[in-house]
C-alpha cells in the first residue's frame, strides 16, 4: 500500500484549547501545553499563548477583517506559521435568521496561506440583539448580540461548519 504524500501538508497534531472569546478584550488563549504542528513533516511545538491580540487583517486578502453587522455571521479560522505568528481568515459574511440560524448555506471555511497551519475556527454571529456591527480583531468579544462556537482542528475542515 503506497502512503500518502504529507511533505506540503501543514496540520495541528495537538488540541489548541482555544479560549478567551468571550470577555472584554480582543484576545484569544490556548491551552497550557501549547499546539504541535506539522509544517511539511518537521514538528514545531507552539508554547501557550494567553491574551494574545487577534489581529486586524485577513491573513489571506492582506486588507480589515470585514464587519459583521447585525443578523450576519462568518467563520475565523485560525493558524500559526512555523515560527509561531497568529494568522487568521476571515469567511464569507452569511444572513442570519430570527433565531439566529444561517439562512440558506452556512459560510464557507476559509483558506489560510499555504505556510499556516490551522489549530481552530469559531463560528460569529451577531444576532437579532445585537448592537452594532462587530469587526474581528477590534470589537471586544462580548459585544451585546454576540455569539460563539469554538472548535479545535488539526486541519481544515471539507464542507461549510455552523459549531
Amino acid at each position: 500500500m503506497q502512503q500518502p504524500d504529507l511533505s506540503n501538508i501543514n496540520f495541528s497534531l495537538t488540541k489548541a484549547g482555544l479560549t478567551g472569546i468571550s470577555g472584554a478584550v480582543t484576545t484569544y488563549s490556548t491551552g497550557a501545553g501549547g499546539v504541535l504542528q506539522s509544517f511539511g513533516g518537521k514538528l514545531v511545538q507552539k508554547a501557550q499563548d494567553s491574551g494574545v491580540q487577534l489581529g486586524t487583517v485577513d491573513a489571506v486578502t492582506g486588507k480589515a477583517f470585514n464587519a459583521v453587522a447585525v443578523n450576519q455571521g462568518c467563520v475565523l479560522l485560525l493558524g500559526y506559521t512555523s515560527a509561531g505568528a497568529i494568522q487568521v481568515a476571515q469567511s464569507n459574511l452569511v444572513a442570519l435568521d430570527p433565531n439566529g440560524n444561517f439562512i440558506g448555506w452556512a459560510p464557507q471555511i476559509p483558506t489560510l496561506p499555504d505556510a499556516v497551519a490551522p489549530f481552530a475556527y469559531v463560528v460569529v454571529k451577531n444576532g437579532a440583539t445585537g448592537i452594532g456591527t462587530f469587526t474581528p480583531g477590534t470589537t471586544v468579544w462580548n459585544q451585546t448580540g454576540m455569539s460563539y462556537s469554538v472548535q479545535d482542528v488539526s486541519y481544515v475542515p471539507g464542507r461549510s461548519q455552523v459549531v
